[in-house]
């Protein structure tokens, strides 16, 4: 599923500009990325993280958009590396669930 994902540092974009605020980092990178569409376009943003800050940064940038479903899926933060591969499994198995739904979704992996 990765070979189909451009994949993007915030940090290395925006760590010199914002020292030690993450939160900036993956706003600004998720704004970026959104920019580079039509804002007429239907929106599917799906925000994959282990920290509560990309989630909030991807809901607070989907407000930018007219019409935009936000989906995050939350992982378990400092996970083990059997628990990687069952959450990595679980969201490779519902990912086009997700990716078709056609409203906002938030879900979270805890175990």
């Amino acid at each position: 599923m990765l070979k189909y994902v451009n994949i993007i540092s915030a940090r290395g974009e925006y760590e010199h500009m914002y020292p030690k605020d993450p939160f900036n980092w993956k706003y600004l990178t998720f704004k970026r990325i959104i920019n580079m569409f039509n804002e007429q376009m239907l929106m599917n943003l799906i925000v994959i993280g282990d920290s509560c800050i990309e989630i909030e940064a991807g809901e607070k940038v989907s407000k930018l958009i007219d019409e935009c479903y936000i989906k995050t899926i939350k992982l378990k933060c400092s996970p083990t590396l059997r628990e990687i591969n069952k959450q990595l499994q679980l969201v490779n198995n519902e990912f086009m669930q997700v990716y078709s739904a056609v409203k906002n979704l938030s879900l979270k992996i805890e175990k």
